[in-house]
């Protein structure tokens, strides 16, 4: 009316369920109930996938992550245990008043406590303790029941010859112990071969376990063979894409140095090697979560949308029910719930590349809906020149 002075300035929100969503992550950001906040997050979606990530974001926040991750995939610790108990405790036999000292347990005792550094020799000493412990006690029983076992005393041949046994027992006699494993190995007799190996040193070990495991035509062999070497890369490489599950089991089991790189290695395949699987493919987001990767866990997440990218177009046509909206929220709590668990867990968590653009695009969206306080928390490492 020419004489007032006052501007008024109106925020426009267009998008409060955005905004609604924005203002909770920065109160559980602020807070720190990550853990929670991933529960909830986890109970309130439909979609399985969804849930499965959340789950699996909140195991990064529990104090043995690794475990909780292979819970959710149905390797359950106390299951496992259970599962396998029957093959590896000992038989049981009846117990009697006063029993004489087991002769197996002790020998039992004094194998567990040979440590993995020990020379060979030391666990062939163990085994000939144990051997005279059990011999002992079986001349014991002879002489209190005035008998023995028929075979105890059977008298033997001992053969040397130029046939194969022959020749193993002449190089055995004369202390050519390489030349006896070669000559078992040649003859298939991987077992007295792996055995005589045991005593020959740890290189001569390693030799007959790479031939046998090599000649092995059984899938078994490659995951023995990953035990034995402690290098589990082939596992996640060679194996079909459709045994991810069971590849990533290995690695949170075996491979906590590695665990990042293979995590990644085993995300990339699911992403190449998906075929239109579009459920399959997904899965390299747990495999990102699990490495500790947020630049590519964003990565595979706008390579699922149709675009490839974020905006106020869905193929093609207007995003009237702001669902791009929605899905950038989401990806943005999931990167930074998983930012934060890199952070409790010590690791690095530079803002840089993918992820850097995406917090960037987040504050846009943020600022175009009047809240500038919050855009500009998300800003600071930015790469993005707009936003600089």
């Amino acid at each position: 009316n020419g004489t007032s002075r006052t501007v008024t300035v109106n925020q426009v929100v267009t998008d409060r369920e955005l905004i609604e969503r924005s203002n909770r992550l920065e109160q559980v950001l602020a807070e720190g109930n990550f853990g929670e906040y991933c529960r909830q997050k986890a109970d309130q979606t439909a979609d399985q996938h969804s849930r499965f990530l959340w789950y699996f974001l909140k195991a990064n926040f529990e104090e043995n992550p690794q475990a909780e991750m292979l819970n959710l995939l149905g390797y359950h610790t106390e299951d496992i245990a259970s599962k396998f108990k029957k093959y590896t405790e000992s038989g049981k036999e009846v117990e009697v008043a006063a029993p004489a000292a087991d002769p197996v347990e002790g020998l039992t005792d004094q194998m567990g406590g040979l440590s993995r550094t020990l020379d060979n020799n030391a666990v062939f000493d163990a085994i000939a303790a144990g051997n005279k412990l059990l011999n002992d006690q079986h001349q014991e029983a002879a002489n209190n029941s005035g008998s023995e076992k028929p075979s105890d005393n059977i008298p033997y041949r001992i053969r040397t010859g130029t046939d194969t046994e022959g020749l193993i027992c002449e190089a055995l006699l004369t202390k050519n112990l390489e030349a006896a494993v070669e000559l078992c190995m040649e003859a298939g007799k991987t077992t007295e071969a792996l055995i005589l190996a045991m005593n020959g040193g740890s290189e001569l070990l390693a030799r007959v376990q790479y031939r046998f495991l090599k000649n092995s035509d059984s899938y078994l062999s490659n995951i023995i063979s990953a035990l034995v070497t402690e290098d589990w890369s082939g596992v996640v490489t060679q194996c079909t894409i459709d045994s991810w599950k069971e590849a990533l089991v290995a690695a949170l089991t075996h491979c906590q140095g590695q665990l990042p790189l293979l995590c990644e290695r085993l995300g990339e395949r699911l992403q190449i090697e998906a075929g239109g699987d579009v459920e399959l493919a997904r899965n390299a987001i747990l495999c990102y979560v699990c490495a500790g990767s947020t630049e590519r866990l964003v990565e595979a997440w706008n390579l699922q949308k149709p675009n490839g990218s974020f905006g106020d177009f869905v193929n093609g046509e207007p995003d009237k029910n702001n669902n791009s909206n929605r899905d950038l929220q989401e990806l943005v709590e999931v990167a930074m719930l998983l930012q934060k668990a890199l952070e409790r867990q010590g690791r690095a968590t530079n803002v840089t590349g993918k992820l850097a653009d995406l917090l960037s695009q987040y504050a846009s969206l943020l600022a175009a809906q009047g809240s500038l306080n919050s855009a500009l928390t998300y800003v600071g490492n930015s790469t993005d020149p707009e936003m600089e």
